[in-house]
């Protein structure tokens, strides 16, 4: 807009600073026989230590909102500790189970401090010598010390909405995972599925609750003593529910959206390829669509475009042993994106009046990658 007279910025330089650490500790023992525990801990820290300054932001690039709002140097603390236990009931069954706590604390955002508990339960059975089964199911609970409605409201939000990373949360889920493997065939079949359940029964503006269903299987073919083939199948289906409210208080409208993932993926290896080369090639295509229905109280029942996408990922891997210390491996990757997204497509920077940031194109990268590596073992 030639006719805004936009402020000043205030500063030449944004004098950026961020610090993070990191540090983890492991702790594994086999107290009794047929068992093992383990401890371990985890230390995440970010540390954003730019200066702040005020500002004045240009409302849709239509007139200067008049107001100093200062910038967010966002920080946060986060520490993990988990513990488990197993034993072998038997030489065919295996009982696991374990514990988990996270904790979160965070600056310039609505929730501060926040902790997340979590128990699960694992049993693995082996009815036989080609027969694996493991299932596991748990529980996870995230809870928040207070939601500031005065810091969400300093950023133009409702202050009955939660953020559903900020949000308490519950979830259940289990998981169940087959593998066969017959001696007699050179074939291996696993089947994985997995299903949770989350709610956010402390929102009443925001996601409310939403449902993860995930299957896959995998194929696995022994060609020959040296080469192999696999080619495995996955489906991803995520439903939930987003309740909102037009007119800043209550709710007045719901949301559902349903996103489905496909994924196909194949791939072959094959080793000492005149005693000394190996050739590893995979490829994998992931489809996703996502619906979204509105039912509004003021305008009904309405339904957005699809969002559609497409992605495809090749990998070519060549590794030459030198000797049996020093592998050289020369590998090249291709990657294409596509998206059919209905809120960038044919929308120009001045489509739609008194609005910014448009003009951007769906993302369709495509990369090509090459890489060179050298791995050298050292000691017996």
């Amino acid at each position: 807009n030639a006719n805004l007279a936009a402020g000043a910025l205030p500063r030449n330089s944004l004098a950026g600073s961020v610090d993070t650490t990191r540090f983890a500790f492991s702790l594994s023992a086999k107290p009794v026989a047929k068992s093992r525990v383990r401890l371990t801990y985890r230390f995440d820290e970010r540390d954003n230590s730019t200066p702040q300054a005020a500002w004045s932001r240009v409302i849709a690039d239509s007139f200067s909102s008049g107001e100093f709002e200062t910038n967010a140097p966002y920080s946060y603390e986060r520490k993990a500790f988990s513990a488990s236990a197993l034993y072998d009931l038997r030489t065919t069954l295996r009982v696991a189970a374990g514990v988990e706590r996270r904790e979160v604390d965070r600056d310039f955002q609505e929730v501060a401090e926040q902790t997340e508990n979590a128990g699960w339960g694992r049993v693995r059975w082996r009815p036989m010598a080609a027969l694996e089964i493991d299932l596991r199911g748990g529980t996870q609970k995230r809870e928040i010390d207070r939601y500031n409605e005065a810091l969400a409201a300093t950023f133009g939000q409702n202050p009955l909405l939660r953020k559903y990373n900020l949000a308490y949360r519950y979830r259940e889920y289990g998981e169940l995972s087959i593998n066969y493997s017959p001696a007699a065939w050179p074939v291996t079949v696993s089947l994985d599925g997995m299903i949770a359940e989350d709610s956010y029964t402390k929102s009443q503006l925001g996601i409310t609750s939403a449902e993860e269903m995930r299957i896959a299987a995998d194929l696995s073919f022994t060609l020959s003593d040296n080469a192999s083939l696999y080619v495995g199948a996955g489906l991803e289906d995520i439903e939930s529910l987003q309740v909102g409210s037009d007119s800043f208080v209550t709710p007045d409208w719901r949301a559902t959206h349903d996103d489905d993932f496909t994924t196909v993926n194949g791939g072959l290896r094959i080793r000492n390829i005149g005693e000394r080369l190996d050739l590893s090639l995979d490829y994998t295509r992931t489809n996703g669509g996502s619906e979204i229905v509105v039912d509004s109280a003021f305008d009904g029942l309405s339904e957005f475009p699809d969002l559609d996408t497409e992605m495809h990922h090749a990998r070519l891997a060549l590794t030459y042993r030198r000797s049996e210390r020093l592998h050289i491996e020369l590998q090249l990757r291709y990657q294409r994106f596509e998206a059919e997204d209905w809120a960038l497509e044919g929308v120009g920077p001045a489509t739609i009046p008194t609005v910014l940031s448009l003009g951007a194109e769906p993302y369709s990268p495509e990369v090509v990658l090459v890489g060179l590596a050298f791995r050298y073992r050292l000691g017996e």
